[in-house]
């Protein structure tokens, strides 16, 4: 009696997600197989095809790669109908790095193995099983046969193999004739075994060693310098240099990508020790990190170079300090146009001088000097673009001297002084005033028509229309100083500071005198600038009984701002304070419009950017999603609207769990506020 043919049994589906694996940290690093977590295709470098050999008109299987379209690394039988020997099987076995071992694997898997018996010839099951290193029968991580006679034990499927707490040099996985009971040979009907994905953690106890070369940081610094790294790696290879300054990271680079091998295959989590190879990246590497000095203060500096492998172990090369110069320098002085007989009441103008360090601001003064041009002290009010020569400064000289000042530093650039001062011929007429720069006798009124002082949009001299040289406060001088601060929630006070857009930050600031007491009841104005704008003049404060002033700011964007100060009722030309800024966090919405789906289920999510002008084009929004053991991790990218309005669908692949969702606003041109996270929404699946 002839046994019924039976068709080929499936014990398993394929795994719609890879579980997590644990995130990387020093010492050990992430190697994806196939496809990472979010899809993203990284072929099989690691994994090795082993095959039995199988007698003449003997079936000893077939291997398949994967491949960008969705192939998954397969092992079958049965596609030439012969049958198969006991013990024939197929293996993919995936090896360490040497000096690293594997300590975790997931990997999802799917297979179809049956047990036919036809005519009491083909008497033998297919079996699956997985191990690590060499003995398979004491290091078995998984074993599947194929049930008698063709029945289906669904308690024995499954779609992921997983092994943990490993210090392993290898894991295989074979598709194989099952040996039991003598040589009956399996049946030649269909049989496979599918690896959609893998994940390993290998650790890695070797750190990098190195040298680095910084000549070029034997002298004061300015601009940017190069600094030189060499280094080698006995584990999963040389990955980046880290450049940290004062104790903070400046930056982080991959010293030799190694053909695209060496860099994080997964850039949208916040673990960066994610390959697609065992050794991702090469044993030795050299390159350059660039370190841009233009930010930091002038003066000394502790500098840190350190080295680190694939798996996050650093070593430091080099720590040492250095030192920079980044305040203006002058690459040509200012020089004096007019006045070339240097008589009284001739009118000198400014001829602005170059500087290298974009300078903001630069402030020019009058210097008179003796008769050799030696000796020389500001001139009381005179600061600006134009001096008219008085009868004070005959038997002198004059000098035009330039202030500049950047974020690093100061400079100072002086003119070539004038011929000696003479007498004018005829000695009557009113004296241009020195103090606006000459272009108003004291006591006249401005032009109509004249531009304001500095390119400051809508900034008038408090208080002019006075009798005079009236003084604006009790000790007003032309040389007096100003300072800004902005004041912290804690008490303290700094010149840049950031918070919600919808704070409402206070400044202060202190009005002196050249000798450092402080200018009472003074009027001072506030401007400020938004973006790439104009300065634009703002509130008026006064000065107190030592000189100090306040005051509260409506909320609104990021902006710059400083004080200025007219020391006298007609003077055009004014002092100027440092600036300070302010980052405001761009106000950023999101929701969802339901708390809990279905699995496999749909969840519409919308939100707002809001806070100013949008501009034209829309802002790009990065929506991110949480899931425990993942991390937040950006899905899509979208465009608001002119409003700030956008949308979005988020279709769940998953069947149960917890998620959260939150929109990240970068920062764009166009958009005076400074990159923001929103606030986070739930939403239960299942």
């Amino acid at each position: 009696m002839k046994t019924k043919r039976r068709p080929v049994l499936s014990f398993a589906t394929l795994l719609a997600l890879l579980l997590p694996a644990a995130s990387a940290s020093a010492g050990t690093y992430t190697v994806h197989s196939c496809q990472t977590p979010s899809g993203r295709f990284v072929g099989d470098e690691g994994w090795m095809a082993l095959a039995g050999s199988p007698s003449p008109n003997r079936d000893g299987g077939l291997i398949e790669t994967c491949t960008s379209d969705g192939r998954p690394m397969t092992i079958r039988f049965g596609e030439l109908e012969w049958p198969v020997e006991p013990g024939v099987g197929r293996t993919w076995q995936f090896s360490a790095a040497p000096n690293t071992t594997i300590t975790s694997a997931s990997l999802a898997r799917t297979f179809e193995i049956a047990w036919i018996i036809e005519d009491e010839l083909y008497g033998r099951g297919y079996v699956v099983d997985a191990w690590h290193d060499e003995d398979e029968a004491a290091h078995r991580l998984e074993f599947r046969a194929a049930p008698w006679g063709g029945s289906i034990d669904s308690s024995s499927a499954g779609t992921h193999v997983t092994g943990t707490n490993g210090s392993w040099e290898s894991v295989s996985f074979r598709l194989r004739c099952w040996e039991v009971n003598g040589e009956a040979l399996c049946a030649p009907f269909p049989a496979s075994l599918s690896l959609s994905r893998a994940t390993f953690v290998l650790s890695d106890a070797h750190a990098p060693s190195g040298s680095v070369d910084v000549d070029g940081l034997g002298e004061a610094v300015r601009g940017a310098a190069a600094i030189g790294v060499e280094a080698s790696d006995a584990g999963g290879g040389v990955y980046r240099a880290i450049v940290s300054v004062d104790g903070h990271e400046v930056a982080r680079e991959v010293l030799d990508a190694n053909g695209g091998r060496c860099g994080d295959v997964e850039p949208g989590n916040a673990d960066a020790y994610e390959f697609a190879a065992p050794r991702p990246c090469p044993l030795s590497a050299a390159g350059t990190v660039a370190l841009d000095t233009r930010g930091l203060r002038d003066g000394q500096h502790q500098l840190r170079v350190a080295v680190e492998d694939a798996a996050g172990n650093a070593t430091v090369l080099h720590d040492a300090p250095f030192t920079t110069r980044n305040g203006p320098v002058a690459t040509a002085a200012p020089r004096i146009g007019g006045g070339s007989a240097a008589r009284v009441g001739d009118l000198l103008t400014a001829i602005a001088g170059s500087w290298d360090g974009d300078p903001d601001p630069i402030v020019r003064r009058w210097l008179r000097c003796d008769a050799a041009g030696d000796d020389c002290k500001q001139i009381a009010g005179a600061v600006g673009g134009a001096y008219a020569l008085t009868p004070a400064d005959v038997g002198g000289r004059v000098v035009l001297e330039e202030l500049a000042e950047n974020a690093s530093g100061e400079g100072i650039a002086r003119s070539e002084p004038t011929a000696v001062v003479a007498a004018r011929a005829d000695d009557g007429g009113p004296a241009p005033d020195p103090a606006d720069g000459g272009t108003t006798p004291r006591g006249g009124t401005p032009p109509p028509d004249a531009p304001a002082p500095g390119g400051v949009e809508g900034l008038r001299n408090p208080v002019a229309g006075r009798d005079g040289d009236t003084p604006n406060g009790d000790g007003a001088s032309g040389q007096a100083r100003l300072t800004l601060r902005l004041r912290l929630a804690g008490g303290g006070t700094a010149t840049r500071a950031r918070g919600r857009h919808a704070r409402r930050w206070t400044v202060t600031g202190r009005l002196t005198d050249p000798a450092g007491r402080g200018v009472s009841d003074a009027r001072v104005t506030l401007v400020s600038r938004v973006g790439g704008g104009r300065w634009k003049a703002g509130a008026v404060v006064r000065t107190g009984t030592d000189g100090r002033f306040s005051r509260t700011l409506a909320a609104g964007p990021s902006r710059r701002i400083r004080a200025t100060y007219f020391p006298f009722a007609d003077s055009r030309s004014f002092r100027s304070s440092n600036v300070v800024s302010i980052e405001s966090l761009a106000p950023l919405t999101i929701r969802a419009d339901r708390g809990r789906v279905a699995g496999g289920g749909t969840v519409a999510l919308a939100g707002r950017a809001g806070g100013a002008r949008i501009p034209r084009g829309g802002l790009l929004v990065a929506l991110q999603g949480h899931q425990a053991g993942w991390g937040w991790r950006t899905f899509r990218t979208v465009r608001t609207n002119a409003a700030g309005r956008w949308t979005a669908r988020y279709r769940f692949r998953s069947r149960a769990g917890r998620f959260a969702f939150r929109a990240v606003v970068p920062r764009q041109a166009g958009y005076p506020f400074a990159p923001s996270t929103s606030a986070a929404v739930a939403v239960r699946v299942g």
